[in-house]
């Protein structure tokens, strides 16, 4: 039973979501907002040479075409693929403003 315990909470840790990326390593330069690397990546994170760590671990592109959410999973993910305000804007059949933030009704027109 004890066992059975053990497993079950692994499993849990495993799977639990990780949307600010604090257990995995955000890469560097123009990726940074992208992906979230696995811990154990450190510098391979997105490095040039990053398939050496594994590359749906550490290589950005790979993690991205994973799908894996952080907003769902943890590292390695993808951060925020689309952010919340426009995935609620565009259920509500809105127009997303040119600030990203703004949700007009699709009466309104283009911005």
């Amino acid at each position: 039973m004890l066992r059975v315990a053990a497993v079950l909470l692994l499993c849990a840790a495993a799977s639990a979501k990780d949307p600010y990326c604090k257990g995995g390593v955000s890469p560097s330069g123009k990726h940074a907002q992208l992906a979230c690397c696995a811990e154990d990546c450190g510098s391979l994170c997105g490095a040039k040479n990053c398939e050496a760590g594994g590359r749906f671990k550490c290589c950005p592109a790979y993690i991205k075409a994973s799908g894996r959410e952080c907003d769902k999973d943890n590292a390695p993910c993808v951060k925020n693929p689309i952010p919340r305000h426009f995935r609620t804007c565009k259920a509500a059949q809105g127009i997303l403003g040119d600030d990203g933030m703004s949700c007009c009704a699709a009466s309104c027109g283009v911005w």
